[in-house]
């Protein structure tokens, strides 16, 4: 069975002939996730405009998030979801990459980040109780990776456990002096905020995870040395509202 947007949305206009929106675009899983959930559909929603399908819109739910949607408002447990927004720390509502991502895809029609080189838990095998034989791609062949120092480590082995889970491709290193010392030789650029951000992020791992929401300050950062190829951008397509 295909999974995916494409095929679902195929299946609704081959049936009905009736314009389409795609509605409540939302998935309730970690931040990377989410972002490939977000492009599986909007991608899906141009791919069938190409085809011919009448696509109308493609919305994105919730805007500040929901409580207890996860049981369907069956229990109260003040579990919170958050949606363009988060709500729940401090006095403002802060953008969450999901934000980023439709101001992006409105502006310009597309959006690029290296968590988008792997696809959703939909696509790869993770979401199967036993693995089939024949595998699923995992990740782009060019997939942009994250530099794990220290792999050989306990909390290297860790961290190089969950980039698997989450559909993070990555590279390890068993010295982490020595690759940030060649890293720091290699590229003039290097500077206090991408060491800042380098630091917290790779000599901290249990507060990589806690901090889903800033990993696109740390992709920047990082872009300025070596340590990732920054791909080109992908080719502009026309927006669906």
């Amino acid at each position: 069975i295909t999974t995916g947007s494409v095929a679902r949305l195929r299946e609704i206009w081959e049936r009905y002939r009736l314009p389409v929106a795609i509605t409540e675009v939302h998935n309730s899983c970690t931040r990377e996730e989410q972002l490939r959930w977000l492009s599986d559909a909007y991608q899906g929603a141009i791919r069938l405009r190409q085809e011919g399908a009448e696509m109308r819109a493609v919305t994105v739910w919730a805007l500040l998030g929901a409580v207890d949607w996860n049981s369907l408002l069956t229990r109260r447990q003040g579990h919170y979801e958050s949606g363009a927004f988060h709500v729940r720390r401090g006095n403002r509502p802060r953008p969450t990459a999901i934000a980023k991502a439709i101001a992006s895809l409105v502006a310009s029609g597309r959006y690029d980040h290296p968590v988008l080189d792997a696809p959703g838990w939909w696509h790869r095998d993770i979401r199967f109780f036993r693995k089939p034989r024949r595998a699923a791609p995992e990740r782009k062949p060019m997939a942009r990776k994250l530099l794990i120092t220290g792999a050989t480590g306990t909390l290297g082995r860790a961290m190089n456990r969950i980039c698997e889970i989450r559909g993070l491709a990555q590279m390890r290193n068993a010295s982490r002096n020595a690759a940030i010392e060649r890293t720091q030789r290699a590229s003039p650029s290097w500077h206090a905020p991408a060491r800042a951000w380098a630091s917290r992020w790779l000599h901290s791992p249990p507060t990589w995870y806690s901090m889903a929401d800033s990993v696109e300050p740390m992709w920047k950062a990082m872009s300025r040395t070596r340590w990732v190829s920054m791909a080109p951008a992908r080719p502009k397509r026309s927006c669906v509202y």
